[in-house]
């Protein structure tokens, strides 16, 4: 199981390590949560880039190929490089995960 937070708002380390701890109690392997208020569809997007990715690829992989398929739409960080991963999965290692980010390091 996997926790996907998204709201409205700003998020403090405490509110993210109180919802760490939910997720780790309710079973989630990890949460994918941003730092700031992200726009509904980007959010959106990032998403459903990050679950198609996670197919194939560890979660921290996965969050890179997320990051750069929104940058190549929105290039401001605002909009990809807040978001973070958290729990005792975030490091997950999958077999060759690491190679299908590409030689762009993307």
């Amino acid at each position: 199981m996997v926790v996907i937070a998204c709201w409205g708002g700003s998020v403090s380390p405490e509110i993210l390590g109180d919802m760490r701890q939910v997720a780790t109690v309710i079973g989630a392997k990890f949460l994918l949560a941003p730092m700031w208020s992200v726009r509904q569809d980007v959010a959106e997007k990032f998403v459903a880039q990050f679950q198609l990715a996670r197919k194939t690829l560890s979660p921290l992989a996965s969050l890179r190929q997320a990051q750069a398929a929104i940058k190549e739409k929105f290039p401001h960080p605002h909009y990809w490089a807040g978001f973070v991963l958290s729990g005792p999965g975030a490091l997950e290692r999958r077999e060759g995960s690491e190679v299908a980010l590409g030689a762009s390091g993307k």
